[in-house]
C-alpha cells in the first residue's frame, strides 16, 4: 500500500526551492561575507542541486 505524502510537504520545496537556492547564491558573492570567511580561512563552496 502506497502511503500518500501530506501536499504541504511535498509543495515545500517546489516552492521555495529556486529563491533560496538564489539567496544562498547571493550571501557567497557578498564582499563582506567572503572577507569574514577569508579572515577564518574558511572556503566557500556550494554544490547545485542536480
Amino acid at each position: 500500500m502506497t502511503r500518500i505524502r501530506p501536499a504541504v510537504i511535498v509543495a515545500f520545496p517546489l516552492v521555495l526551492s529556486a529563491r533560496l537556492r538564489d539567496a544562498t547564491r547571493r550571501a557567497v558573492q557578498d564582499p563582506e561575507f567572503r572577507s569574514a570567511m577569508d579572515k577564518v580561512e574558511t572556503p566557500i563552496g556550494r554544490v547545485e542541486p542536480t
